[in-house]
């Protein structure tokens, strides 16, 4: 059969045998001029072998492009989170404790505390605490279990992360002296403000607060303030 046709109007066509085979380099193409391009034709056998079509005037041949290899297909790995990315956080804080109110007279005592946050927005984080409050005095010797969930709100300034916030929840009470030894649950609620710098994979920071609780057993309320110093790793 023949394998090529001209439209040019002086061409020679011949034949070829039927289990001839295309090399699988170029193939046919006509051009917008109406010249024909040519295709080379390998036959199985050197017997064989031979032009099928020859085409009086210029021919253009296209190279087939093979598809990709999806077994040689890189795959870009997923970008790793920057530990300045990750949005939750623990942090833990020690300072000393400087009693108000009902405890004035106090000793200077300590407060330790952890908190798990979590960042919701850029500005703005939520956080869980757990604290342990300790003060000692003269007449009376108290220790507080303050647990408050509190909204922080953030800002950076240079190499600084400036914050602020009010927490809100409950705190267990127990007091003792000579005269009486008022305990239980109360109402407790804090506001805080700070300053953090990140230092690698972690953050330091110091940090001011003021605490108070509703009074306990008609007797008692725990009031103070406290300077503490943090460390902050994102997890």
């Amino acid at each position: 059969m023949a394998l090529l046709v001209s439209c040019a109007s002086w061409t020679r066509i011949e034949y070829a045998p039927v289990d001839l085979q295309p090399s699988g380099m170029v193939a046919p193409f006509e051009t917008t001029a109406g010249l024909e391009a040519s295709a080379d034709w390998v036959a199985p056998s050197p017997s064989h072998a031979g032009k099928v079509g020859e085409t009086i005037g210029t021919s253009t041949e296209i190279p087939f492009i093979d598809p990709p290899d999806p077994a040689r297909m890189e795959i870009e790995p997923l970008p790793r989170l920057l530990p300045g990315d990750r949005k939750t956080y623990t942090r833990a804080m020690l300072g000393a404790f400087y009693g108000a109110g009902d405890l004035n007279n106090q000793n200077t005592g300590y407060w330790a505390e952890l908190a798990v946050g979590r960042k919701v927005l850029p500005f703005l984080s939520f956080e869980t605490t757990l604290g342990y409050i300790q003060s000692d005095g003269p007449i009376l010797d108290v220790w507080t279990l303050p647990l408050m969930i509190q909204g922080r709100v953030q800002l950076p300034l240079l190499i600084f992360e400036v914050y602020g916030g009010l927490g809100l929840g409950g705190a267990y009470v127990d007091g003792s002296s000579a005269a009486a030894s008022p305990s239980g649950f109360a109402w407790a609620g804090q506001a805080f403000l700070g300053a953090e710098v990140g230092l690698g994979n972690l953050a330091l920071g110091l940090e001011g607060r003021y605490f108070a609780t509703t009074e306990v057993d008609n007797i008692l309320t725990v009031e103070g303030s406290s300077l503490m110093l943090l460390v902050k790793l994102p997890f």
